[in-house]
């Protein structure tokens, strides 16, 4: 199998997936809520930490072409719209070591707030001991899965 091995910065996200916002409406985070549903939709994600990495590839984006699952319309909350995710199942490389990972995606056709730019990558992994923002990684993904270009920059 063919892989695509991408550099990425960690980088600040909103921090709504952690609940550490301030101003996030679920202190618990939402990775931590969702994980339920995804389990019974057949994705195990117990060995995850509950948040994501945020990881910029910029000046690149992606979009997903073949992932490993989605789930459409999922209600993991009473009082929001349903939302539709895709997970692709990848690796990051930290510090010479690897990790299993997901790259989260939350369709934005489906999602109300909290949009990355398609040139960030999130992804929900084992925890990762000292790790930080600013820290490069290594992602690495089945070629068949995603598709990856250059971003057009307009001065």
């Amino acid at each position: 199998m063919n892989i695509i091995r991408l550099r990425a910065k960690v980088i600040k996200g909103y921090q709504i997936a952690s609940g550490q916002s301030q101003k996030t409406p679920y202190p618990d985070g939402t990775i931590k809520i969702q994980k339920k549903y995804f389990k019974k939709l057949g994705l195990n994600l117990d060995d995850c930490f509950n948040a994501t990495l945020n990881l910029s590839i910029y000046p690149y984006s992606f979009a997903i072409l073949n992932p490993d699952y989605t789930f459409e319309n999922v209600q993991w909350l009473e009082n929001i719209h349903p939302e539709t995710f895709s997970f692709v199942k990848c690796k990051i490389e930290y510090m010479s070591m690897y990790h299993n990972a997901w790259i989260y995606y939350p369709h934005p056709e489906t999602k109300v707030d909290h949009n990355h730019s398609s040139s960030v990558i999130e992804v929900i992994t084992e925890f990762i001991k000292d790790i930080a923002y600013n820290d490069n990684v290594i992602i690495h993904i089945p070629t068949n899965k995603i598709i990856i270009k250059k971003e057009a920059i307009s001065v």
